[in-house]
């Protein structure tokens, strides 16, 4: 960045409060030594000390898509002199509906920036985002864009209260040593655990009250929530939630 000091320089766009909180932490970190000042921007808390740490020369807003565009339209936040965006997990900002969020705000920033993308899936809409907002981009593509030779898939369209009796009686019928099942949110894992845990103990599978304990225990795993089925532990049959921190 090369602009004047004391005024927003870069703004960093991402879906949820915890993922901001993140970044801001890793800024902190990383700009020890620059004197950059960051400030995090999100809803469900007060608005106010927002503010004051805008106009405080913060340089680096690292914001959600709802209360930036509060700040935009009170006019507590001024990007006149943004040289940087960021879009952060882009794909989870689509599946959360800020798209047409993103839209507006991006009519209130300098059409001279530079522009990072950042998206682990892209859907149409993505691309299209992508195409509108970026110059003659750098693509950098990470990983397998088609699932690996080893993996094989099967789709079963079911009703959403019949979900994890499919899935019980699925793994009832499939040999397998473990297995991952990925979830949505934290409760949603809990929930089928505790579904795992009954199941297990009513069905004469030898699944003791103590090895319940262990569906409660939380590990963070920066990724997405599920559940880890182990089906041969010692004679026992085991659930394990690793959930994503609140």
């Amino acid at each position: 960045m090369q602009g004047p000091r004391g005024c927003v320089r870069a703004l960093i766009i991402a879906p949820t409060r915890e993922l901001a909180e993140q970044i801001h932490e890793a800024i902190g970190g990383l700009s020890q030594q620059t004197g950059l000042r960051s400030v995090t921007v999100y809803g469900g808390v007060n608005i106010r000390p927002q503010v004051q740490k805008l106009r405080g020369k913060a340089e680096i807003a690292v914001a959600c898509p709802g209360r930036l565009l509060d700040h935009i339209r009170q006019g507590t936040i001024n990007m006149s002199h943004l040289e940087v965006l960021v879009l952060d997990e882009a794909d989870r900002m689509f599946d959360m509906g800020f798209l047409p969020d993103i839209r507006k705000i991006l009519k209130h920033l300098p059409a001279q920036r530079q522009t990072l993308f950042f998206s682990a899936t892209m859907p149409n809409d993505i691309w299209h985002l992508a195409h509108d907002i970026l110059r003659n981009p750098a693509t950098v593509q990470i990983n397998h864009t088609m699932p690996v030779t080893t993996i094989s898939h099967t789709l079963y369209p079911v009703e959403q209260h019949l979900k994890t009796s499919l899935l019980i009686a699925l793994l009832h019928h499939m040999n397998m040593e473990s297995v991952l099942v990925f979830t949505r949110t934290k409760h949603r894992a809990k929930q089928v655990a505790q579904q795992f845990c009954l199941y297990y103990l009513f069905d004469g599978k030898y699944l003791t009250v103590s090895f319940c304990t262990i569906f409660y225990g939380v590990r963070n795993t920066g990724l997405l929530s599920f559940v880890w089925v182990n089906l041969h532990t010692s004679g026992k049959n085991a659930v394990t939630i690793f959930k994503q921190s609140p």
